[in-house]
This record gives C-alpha cells, structure tokens and sequence, in this order.
C-alpha cells in the first residue's frame, strides 16, 4: 500500500539485508506520506500490524478497495527516487528466521530482567513491548520462501 501511494518500494534507499529485517520486526514502518488519505492511513497501519490477527483479510481489503474506487482520489508522486545499489527486489530464500529470534529473544529476556531487578519500575503500559517483541518470533515451521520486503 506504501508503494501505491509513494510511488518506490519501501526502504529503498537502504540494503534489504538482515539489519532491515531485524528493525522491521521492532517496529520500523516506512513514514507515512503527507497529505494521504486518512482511511487509506487506517488501513495501511493494520496491514502493518505485527499482530497478524490485527491485519484486514483479503475479503476486508476487497471491501475498502471496492468502496474507495470512485470516492479517494489517487495522490500525486512528487518524490525524487534514489534507489540504493545493494537494495533487491526479486523474490529470493532468505533465512534469516533463527538469528532473528535470537536476538529479539535476547532483547526480550534482558527486558524482562531489567524489569525484574527495578523496583521503581511501575509503568504498566510498557508490557506491552514485552508483547510486541514477543509477537516478532517468527515459528521455524513457517520459513520465509521467496521473501520479499
């Protein structure tokens, strides 16, 4: 959807390598471009979700697509593309599931023990980046074929 309104791939301008993945995984979105339709805003933000439950189904995506044909308009690309060199966009295995999980495992765990060792620490709302990280585990049954950031 990013790519619709901007006109460029995502994170095009930096290598698809391991460290995209890694940061994509915690979080890191492309910026929202200006002027974009609110609702198409709403909906790009839960395809973006790292919740997969949270995500619209295609049938969903139908819906909105089907209801916004005639009534949003298409914005205008005035962004200047700078591809970089290390950047690939073709369908190709990439394994990069296990050390992934490592290290947001490890993020997790030393989280849980900073947590564990403060006692001052009593803000509630931050378990939920407990959740967030947790959710970035990728199961080793589903490997990425043909990954395609």
């Amino acid at each position: 959807m990013w790519e619709m309104i901007s006109g460029v791939p995502a994170f095009n301008d930096v290598p698809h390598d391991f460290n995209l993945s890694l940061a994509i995984c915690k979080g890191l979105r492309p910026r929202v471009i200006d002027d974009t339709e609110p609702e198409y805003v709403e909906l790009m933000k839960r395809c973006w979700d790292s919740d997969p439950s949270k995500r619209p189904t295609a049938k969903e995506l139908f819906e909105y697509f089907r209801n916004w044909r005639k009534t949003v308009p298409v914005p205008e690309n005035k962004l200047s593309v700078i591809n970089y060199s290390r950047t690939l966009y073709t369908s190709r295995k990439i394994n990069y599931s296990a050390k992934l999980n490592e290290i947001l495992s490890q993020e997790l765990s030393s989280r849980i023990i900073m947590y564990s060792y403060n006692d001052d620490y009593s803000d509630e709302n931050n378990s939920d980046n407990y959740e967030d990280l947790d959710s970035c585990l990728i199961d080793p049954i589903y490997e990425f074929r043909g990954f395609i950031i």
